[in-house]
């Protein structure tokens, strides 16, 4: 099934992401590119859960980015860089990756 590829193939990013993340040898926007790698692998998990009235990618990072969890997993600069980028909005759990719907 095209979903089950996809998502293992997010997953696989996703591992690669973390060490990239915090390489403070590499430029920050390909430091966070390689973070949004890792939204994107809870992205799909999220779409997949919860297909109905499921938010948009830049809308749902928005809301992951309300955890400020994110600052460990990917850097205090990459947070803030996204942070800049995407915005803030709620609607997600803190601790959680998965938006529900309304």
């Amino acid at each position: 099934m095209l979903i089950d590829e996809i998502e293992a193939e997010c997953e696989k990013a996703k591992h690669q992401a973390y060490a990239i993340c915090f390489n403070a040898k590499l430029p920050i926007e390909d430091r966070a590119e390689a973070y949004v790698k890792v939204l994107i692998a809870q992205y799909v998990r999220s779409f997949r859960a919860y297909p109905r009235n499921h938010v948009s990618f830049s809308v749902y990072i928005s809301m992951r980015l309300l955890d400020s969890d994110h600052i460990l997993h990917a850097g205090e600069e990459v947070y803030r860089f996204l942070v800049n980028y995407y915005g803030i909005n709620a609607g997600i759990e803190p601790g959680s990756s998965y938006y529900k719907g309304e």
